[in-house]
């Protein structure tokens, strides 16, 4: 059966479908089908497709279709979290960038790092690059090559050789530039530390969430004869510990990068975390 499109190049049901299935196995230009005829620019429009492909073709182009919309659109993005197929859609009046996933990561909308609140998305640029690049090249107190030090050298965080310099009574330049290195160094695994720290909690905390929803719900439902709908509020108690954690990680790379003459606000800062 010969079959055209809104052009009215006519071409057999079989030529149609070996033309669109070549098209969609080639990949998202499919989504610009034009006329078969070299002549023509003519659009092959989503209802031809339908009809003539195959069905695994027709799945091939919906998804094609709506990567694309995704992609193309300002107000959905795919979720970043490793092995989601998930989109998110962000709406505008939103009183700040956090974004949930259906799959239960929390995202930032501006940046797409993991959600950070109370912490901007730059502080959390500067921050991760700092983690990544701190220890790379060079030992902070004795100013040496880092690839240099290990066991031998007491450790990658405290180093015999700065040691054994400053037992020597030797205080050059050289030393000057150790001490502040050294209280540099304190000050960062004083934060470091305690975001990761942090941050595995909250991994725990979350794995333990996913495994409430799972399998726990359903075995305490089954032990105390309540219908899930009355146990919600232990799925929500699980939630706000997963959040708590994610905020206080976040409020250590808020701390460093506090300036030390800001005091008060420095003081202010230190007795909302500890509260």
């Amino acid at each position: 059966m010969m079959r055209a499109a809104a052009c009215g190049h006519r071409f057999c049901g079989a030529c149609w479908q070996g033309y669109i299935g070549t098209s969609i196995s080639n990949g998202p230009g499919c989504l610009t089908l034009r006329c078969p005829d070299p002549s023509c620019s003519a659009a092959i429009l989503q209802d031809m497709i339908n009809f003539l492909a195959t069905d695994e073709d027709k799945e091939k182009y919906a998804r094609f279709y709506f990567r694309s919309y995704v992609e193309d659109g300002r107000k959905i993005k795919w979720c970043p979290a490793p092995g989601c197929d998930f989109a998110v859609e962000y709406y505008k009046g939103s009183a700040n960038y956090d974004v949930s996933c259906s799959c239960s990561f929390s995202f930032c909308w501006n940046c797409t790092e993991e959600a950070h609140r109370p912490v901007d998305c730059s502080t959390v640029a500067k921050w991760i690059l700092k983690n990544s690049a701190e220890s790379e090249n060079m030992n902070w107190l004795c100013l040496g090559v880092w690839s240099e030090h290990g066991e031998r050298t007491g450790g990658f965080y405290a180093c015999n050789r700065y040691e054994s310099a400053k037992k020597e009574g030797v205080y050059d330049e050289a030393e000057r530039r150790r001490e502040m290195a050294k209280n540099c160094l304190e000050r960062y695994t004083h934060y470091y530390e305690r975001w990761a720290s942090n941050q595995t909690s909250r991994q725990k905390a979350f794995a333990d969430l996913q495994s409430m929803k799972n399998e726990k719900i359903a075995k305490l439902r089954e032990i105390i004869k309540e219908e899930e709908s009355q146990l919600s509020f232990v799925i929500d108690a699980w939630s706000q510990i997963v959040e708590c954690r994610r905020v206080l990680k976040w409020t250590y790379a808020y701390g460093y990068y506090l300036p030390d003459h800001e005091l008060a606000r420095k003081h202010f800062f230190e007795y909302l975390q500890g509260s």
